[in-house]
């Protein structure tokens, strides 16, 4: 699939290029590093959530150690039995820099992932740059930045990345094909239930990356605060703050990230708190993704919080948030009310304050009692 035939933005085309990035990453000269045991990876941003991607990744089929940092200050453990990976994808991680200064002073083995341009000179000058390409729209650099990673950790004999990388490529490029295809409307869908809302996506390992990279991207949209948690600790803690009226008066939305691979416990967990949020009227995405290894889940449910949110950055979405326009609210007040007698009525036109409130509004009035404001569901 090419993606550039498919008539989307430039923005939508960048990050459903995932495939072709991850690829591109994988295919980075590495030196040879040589056996290493412990590996820490340092980044921030989007480096960061690259790197956290690749260790969750690493720590499914690998007993090797394997921790993420955002600098300036370096583990006590590092030493020259250690491998350390910088991320400065945008080479302007100033702390990122100096945790890989300190790491190279600890006799570790250091790779800088940095753009070509722009080195360090002299004494600061980076022990070993693979280099990336510039930082684009947001999210589009994970995917190179996730491969290079996942190639050094191979190189460093921590796992076969290679053999990881290739078992999730195919079913991933077809994930992308069927959400341009027969899925085509779950995009839009998902990017309507978090139109003029605050986004906050739950996960759990192994999927905290991906959260993490779904907040990123959303936060990347002008005008959108997004946020991430963890889902065992949202059951034991956070659910009841989400249960005081407030969360749905502030148009907080609940996104679940779910993996088909997750322990029975997690599983529980996660269902729990989205059955008890639809119970107390808050609105819920449900994500679910499955596959035969953590990689391939991870970029999944990446891809699909790319695309989400490029659709959420949409000129007919952003439209959805400009005021109502005051005769043609008044005349949509009446309809309503004419239309639905009695308290729904009332309650709807007190919710038009926006084009897309009336939209949600007339469309959920439609849907009674198909209640479309408790769940939406996207696997």
């Amino acid at each position: 699939m090419d993606v550039s035939d498919i008539g989307i933005s430039e923005a939508y085309a960048a990050l459903a290029r995932l495939p072709e990035r991850v690829a591109e990453g994988m295919a980075t000269a590495v030196p040879d590093i040589g056996p290493r045991g412990k590996v820490c990876l340092c980044g921030s941003g989007e480096g960061r959530v690259a790197c956290l991607a690749a260790k969750n990744c690493m720590d499914s089929v690998s007993p090797c150690f394997a921790t993420v940092v955002e600098g300036p200050v370096i583990p006590g453990w590092i030493d020259e039995g250690s491998l350390f990976v910088a991320v400065d994808f945008d080479g302007s991680s100033r702390q990122v820099r100096a945790a890989a200064r300190a790491a190279k002073a600890a006799g570790c083995a250091v790779v800088v992932i940095a753009p070509a341009k722009g080195a360090d000179e002299g004494e600061h000058r980076d022990p070993f740059r693979m280099p990336c390409p510039e930082a684009g729209v947001p999210g589009s650099s994970f995917g190179f930045v996730f491969g290079a990673v996942m190639k050094v950790l191979g190189r460093a004999g921590c796992m076969d990345s290679e053999a990881v990388i290739d078992a999730a490529m195919t079913p991933l490029r077809y994930f992308r094909d069927n959400l341009f295809g027969d899925s085509r409307d779950v995009i839009p869908r998902a990017a309507r239930a978090l139109a003029g809302c605050v986004p906050f996506v739950y996960s759990a390992d192994p999927l905290d990356a991906a959260g993490h990279y779904w907040a990123l991207c959303l936060s990347g949209i002008s005008g959108t605060m997004a946020f991430c948690g963890n889902h065992p600790e949202f059951n034991h803690n956070e659910i009841s703050g989400w249960g005081s009226g407030d969360a749905a008066a502030k148009r907080l939305v609940h996104v679940a990230l779910c993996d088909a691979g997750a322990s029975g416990l997690v599983c529980a967990l996660t269902c729990e708190s989205v059955n008890d949020l639809v119970k107390m009227g808050v609105r819920t995405v449900v994500c679910r993704f499955s596959g035969a290894n953590v990689t391939e889940r991870i970029l999944k449910a990446a891809l699909l919080g790319g695309l989400v949110s490029a659709r959420l950055d949409s000129a007919e979405l952003r439209n959805a948030n400009e005021p109502v326009d005051e005769e043609y609210g008044r005349q949509l007040s009446m309809d309503l009310r004419r239309r639905f007698r009695g308290s729904a009525g009332s309650d709807a036109v007190a919710r038009v304050r926006t084009l897309g409130a009336a939209w949600r509004t007339i469309r959920e009035l439609l849907l009674q009692p198909l209640r479309y404001e408790a769940e939406t569901h996207v696997s």
